[in-house]
């Protein structure tokens, strides 16, 4: 868990070096509320999301997997919206 102290400032030190030139999540089963151990979706999501914008991946994707259902209370979204990447849906394909 001490990775996880400082992960949004760490999301944001990452995407600042590299930038993420395209997206994917595959969301055909989905896990909810955890990346790695996280509840099973019941029924699946069965859907697959691309984007060339990584904040608006994040944004749009956030309430369909998240305990946070507000993208505007997660910190590293607030930080890189508008200087990562766009809180703007419409450049997300599906």
């Amino acid at each position: 868990y001490k990775l996880h102290e400082k992960i949004h400032d760490s999301i944001i030190d990452i995407n600042n070096y590299v930038k993420i030139d395209f997206c994917v999540m595959d969301a055909s089963i989905g896990l909810m509320h955890h990346h790695i151990n996280g509840t099973i979706c019941d029924p699946p999501i069965n859907e697959l999301y691309c984007s060339y914008d990584p904040v608006a991946m994040d944004i749009y994707c956030c309430p369909k997997v998240c305990t946070v259902s507000k993208w505007e209370h997660i910190p590293y979204l607030v930080w890189a919206e508008d200087t990562l990447g766009s809180s703007k849906y419409e450049v997300i394909e599906c």
